[in-house]
């Protein structure tokens, strides 16, 4: 039988941790566990963490304005309770080489979708 659960407790969610981990995934902010015969098969993150997407204009911006913008916008999440969010950065961004540098953990490559349900 396949379910999905809301995670409830620290030991599912060190449970799914390890599966993924033996799995060569990661997890990332995770809200609800996929079990198929009660053993965690997967999860999803149902607004588990804020997600940003953003743009600034690399022309029109040097690299001190365009800091100083992504200062404001963090102060923002800070003053929003948000402690952490993932973003969205292209390989061709000129700020994906100093991404790691300024702290953010690379979470790795994919291709976003969005999909209209």
């Amino acid at each position: 039988m396949l379910t999905t659960e809301i995670i409830t407790n620290q030991e599912e969610l060190d449970t799914l941790n390890k599966l993924a981990a033996e799995d060569e995934h990661i997890t990332v902010a995770p809200t609800h566990i996929f079990q198929k015969n009660s053993e965690t098969v997967g999860y999803f993150s149902l607004c588990g963490i804020a997600l940003n997407n953003l743009w600034l204009d690399s022309e029109k911006l040097n690299k001190l304005e365009s800091y100083k913008l992504l200062k404001q916008m963090n102060d923002v999440y800070k003053k929003a309770g948000i402690e952490e969010y993932i973003i969205f950065c292209s390989n061709k961004s000129p700020f994906y080489k100093y991404m790691e540098k300024s702290g953010a953990q690379n979470l790795g490559s994919s291709t976003i979708f969005k999909l209209k349900i």
